[in-house]
């Protein structure tokens, strides 16, 4: 059984590691034409299978998350704008292909990821209309969601405890799941 793996960091950082479906692990050892192949990308010599069979992300608080991952890296970098707008940038890096065009696998693993990211775009709006109207009361947060808890938590850290109104203020709960 394969779970989910979270690493709370102080100053609001966190790490998440998931093990990828086996399909999708032998995908990129056969190098097919999805867009998790990698075989035929260039890699780094010295990196280990962990980052083929698992997918490892890093939050850097307040406002950075990036893959970790043996060809390449997204990094997602978030520009409030105002109370209901933000910019998301979104950077790849990879190793050199050399002169030539950009390989083919990695047209499909750039487009692989624009699709999640418009599905995840998609939800923002309804979210946010949910969020400012008068039913609304809080969101539970389950277990796979607590970085989520853990960088509001921050939020409110930085503020100040004493300046957040008691009934908006988070307590301390994962506390004692944090590492230095």
């Amino acid at each position: 059984p394969h779970s989910t793996v979270f690493r709370l960091h102080t100053g609001g950082n966190n790490a998440m590691f998931n093990p990828l479906r086996p399909e999708v692990v032998a995908g990129q050892a056969e190098g097919d034409n999805n867009w998790t192949a990698t075989a035929s990308l260039p890699t780094i010599p010295t990196e280990t299978d962990f980052y083929t069979d698992n997918l490892a992300v890093i939050f850097a608080f307040p406002n950075t998350w990036a893959t970790l991952d043996r060809v390449g890296h997204v990094v997602l970098t978030w520009w409030p704008l105002a109370i209901d707008r933000t910019r998301m940038d979104v950077q790849w890096y990879g190793l050199p292909w050399g002169d030539g065009p950009m390989p083919p696998q990695w047209t499909e693993r750039v487009a692989g990821t624009d699709v999640t990211m418009h599905e995840d775009i998609a939800n923002l709006e309804p979210m946010q209309l949910a969020v400012e109207s008068a039913a609304h009361k809080g969101v539970p947060l389950s277990y796979t969601e607590r970085a989520i808890w853990h960088f509001h938590r921050e939020i409110d850290r930085r503020v100040g405890d004493e300046n957040v109104p008691e009934h908006l203020r988070l307590p301390d709960a994962l506390a004692d799941h944090i590492v230095d």
